[in-house]
């Protein structure tokens, strides 16, 4: 009913099986073959009344739309009592495996904790063979031990070999195969080639019949054409009696986990970053070297909703322990499996010469792939043998809708950082982290961390921040006012010598549907970057004003610093300091929270009188207050050249108070500013910070206090309420 001629597109246009026992004169329906579409192979089994001398059967189309119209085919009509020529062992009986088989060499014996098998272990040429009539599947399970790689098991039908690797098979294995052509009289021969003295394999439970639907979906045995599903799996097809997991998370830091999250992994070994292929994303690699099979294969997966599969992958090098491959089939090829492992289809191809450094990959799910039993292997056809075309992968993610698109703060390992769906509500989401470069205090201007995103799965990375100073215009990176002042998300070495808290609010350009992170060091150009390090990683929707900069946002609560409390807030446990008086003439306040890249000293000449706060090393340069109560303080500040502002969240998020620039404080200078309603809190951190680097510049007289009347109309320095001429 399907071929290249127009088939039946209506009901009533499909074919009726009949039979007669009164030489036409009536008709009773055996099958009904319906009009859309049909197209396989049949088998009827006759009722007690068609079993009998003198019947008939027709094949009739009620129906069709005339010449050339509806069309459809039969072939291969076979009435017979034994419609399969069924072989089926478990070489418990001997004289069923003598007049199935024909061998030579091997024996009917226990071997490997199987009772009965057809085992092959003598230094002498070794086969079997059988004729199969009609068609079926042919499926067997072997298991033979460790042999060299040109010691192979062949199983050979027409030209078409099926190659089984010894590094394959150390355990017992069930393989089941379609057979891609059926005829009258067809061979099958298990073959070694190849052996020692103390090369040995065996053959159990060989089945070659009548194929089962779907051939169990490659999770069950087929016996006569019914399905003995294995464990975990049930129905005609042996589909999951439960949902599997629906996602992978593996970077490969641990050899002792790797089977927890990988069905197989033959021919590969986790390795060091300083073994194998290097560093491949971050840390330990999973590194395929050795001889034989070549190949990673994932546990089934329900995949019906998952999105992508990615991965970092280096295919060959430039020394010993990581050569280039030198052919095609040496590349690498992600592939996936709805039935256990018997079919494979292609995902992509990763070509040899395309992957000789580092490269991140990302593929969208093919439809096909997405079924509640899926695998996925990462497959190199062929190689040199061990020590050569080695290959490495690292932090593979196969992820799927119904995951939370939340990222925990907990185990920052790879998914924190590379979750490509993150973005699912609004545009309002955060990054926190804590980073630590290098734990040195001295300033590097090369290899900063660089906080980058992606749009595009990787192809391409920008700044999660553009930096906006004064004199940036005011489109693009800074949008609207210079009240917007910001640091980009550049982290320098120097500047993150202890652990340091960083808090990102990700721009409405950044946020989309599917955005990806990465902390990013160009260590290949710096050869001395120092080493960095993430913790506590959290992407997510903020808590209420951060936390007040003084805690860990998760899930929506904060989890506060110590002498700081709340759930949707961190304040401090006690009242924050009023007032800040400092002449930098002897210790410092204990109310500066961090001065970064200055020093007491009189580098800028005399400020105010005696010592100032001079700034002129590399690096940040900043001087930032604790928290403050600010809610009847005006402020009087010193004379400076940088950029004043303050902060309710301990730095999270900066407003400008005033932009002073140097040409109009070449002299000393009294600067006053009035505090607007937005900076009187109860904790409000204040800074002085330049953002970008020139001149230096000093620092003298700060005071926070209450204020003066008309601010001493901008003669003189107000002192808790007085107001001071100078």
């Amino acid at each position: 009913i399907l071929s290249s001629c127009p088939a039946p597109d209506k009901p009533g246009e499909g074919v009726l099986l009949h039979y007669s026992s009164d030489n036409g004169i009536t008709w009773t329906l055996l099958q009904h073959y319906a009009y859309q579409g049909f197209h396989e192979i049949v088998s009827v089994e006759l009722p007690a009344g068609a079993r009998k001398f003198g019947v008939q059967f027709r094949w009739w189309q009620p129906y069709h739309s005339g010449r050339g119209h509806d069309v459809w085919a039969l072939d291969e009509i076979s009435m017979t009592s034994v419609l399969f020529n069924t072989i089926s062992l478990d070489f418990s009986n001997v004289l069923d495996v003598t007049q199935s088989l024909g061998f030579y060499l091997g024996h009917v014996q226990p071997y490997c904790q199987h009772d009965w098998t057809l085992r092959y272990n003598k230094s002498q040429p070794v086969y079997l063979q059988k004729i199969l009539l009609h068609r079926g599947i042919l499926k067997v399970k072997k298991r033979h031990s460790e042999l060299n790689s040109e010691k192979q098991i062949h199983f050979t039908y027409k030209e078409t070999p099926s190659v089984y690797h010894p590094s394959e098979f150390k355990d017992w294995r069930r393989i089941t195969l379609s057979l891609p052509q059926k005829t009258c009289a067809t061979r099958f021969r298990w073959i070694q080639n190849y052996y020692g003295e103390q090369d040995e394999w065996a053959l159990d439970d060989i089945y070659i019949g009548q194929q089962c639907p779907n051939m169990c979906h490659g999770h069950g045995w087929c016996d006569h054409g019914h399905c003995r599903c294995d464990d975990g799996f049930s129905g005609t097809d042996c589909q999951p009696s439960s949902p599997l997991s629906s996602s992978i998370l593996s970077d490969f830091e641990s050899q002792d986990a790797l089977l927890a999250t990988w069905q197989e992994v033959i021919g590969g070994e986790v390795v060091s970053p300083d073994m194998g292929c290097g560093v491949i994303s971050s840390g330990s690699s999973l590194y395929f070297s050795k001889a034989g099979l070549r190949q990673l294969v994932s546990w089934d997966l329900d995949t019906e909703w998952a999105e992508f599969v990615q991965f970092y992958l280096r295919v060959g090098g430039d020394w010993a322990e990581c050569n280039q491959a030198d052919s095609r089939e040496e590349g690498v090829l992600l592939q996936y499996s709805n039935d256990g492992g018997i079919s494979w289809g292609l995902i992509a191809e990763m070509y040899f010469t395309d992957f000789t450094k580092p490269r991140f990959v990302h593929y969208e799910l093919p439809l096909a792939s997405k079924t509640p039993s899926t695998r996925f292997r990462w497959w190199q056809p062929l190689h040199s043998g061990e020590g050569y075309d080695q290959w490495a992968i690292d932090d593979v993610i196969i992820l799927s809708e119904r995951e939370k698109h939340i990222i925990p703060m907990a185990n920052p390992t790879l998914p924190q950082v590379k979750n490509p769906n993150i973005f699912h509500k609004s545009f309002y989401y955060i990054i926190l982290t804590a980073l630590n470069i290098g734990c040195e205090s001295e300033f590097r201007s090369s290899a900063p961390v660089l906080l980058q995103y992606s749009h595009d799965a990787g192809r391409t990375w920008a700044l999660v921040r553009e930096g906006c100073y004064p004199g940036t215009p005011g489109s693009g990176v800074c949008e609207g006012s210079s009240r917007e002042l910001r640091e980009s998300t550049v982290y320098y070495t120097g500047d993150y010598e202890q652990w340091t808290r960083v808090t990102v609010v990700i721009p409405r350009n950044v946020a989309a549907s599917k955005t990806r992170f990465r902390w990013f060091q160009e260590s290949s150009v710096y050869r001395d970057a120092p080493p960095f390090a993430l913790d506590g990683v959290y992407i997510s929707e903020p808590c209420p004003n951060h936390c007040g900069g003084h805690g860990d946002c998760i899930s929506g609560v904060c989890f506060c610093d110590m002498g700081y409390t709340g759930t949707d807030s961190c304040v401090p446990t006690v009242a924050s300091p009023t007032e800040l008086t400092e002449g930098f003439e002897g210790k410092l306040s204990p109310l500066w929270q961090s001065i970064s890249g200055g020093q007491v000293g009189g580098g800028c000449g005399i400020i105010g009188e005696g010592k100032a706060l001079y700034f002129s090393s590399s690096g940040r340069r900043e001087a930032r207050t604790v928290p403050l109560d600010t809610t009847n303080t005006r402020k009087s500040l010193g004379p400076t050249c940088v950029v004043v502002q303050f902060s309710t969240n301990n730095g999270v998020q900066w407003q400008v108070l005033r932009e002073l620039d140097f040409s109009s404080l070449l002299e000393p200078q009294v600067v006053t500013i009035e505090l607007p309603p937005p900076a009187k809190t109860p904790y409000t951190v204040f800074r002085w910070w330049q953002p970008q680097q020139a001149e230096g510049w000093a620092l003298d007289n700060v005071l926070l206090a209450p204020g003066c009347p008309w601010m001493c109309s901008g003669h003189g320095l107000c002192d808790n309420g007085r107001c001071v001429y100078v």
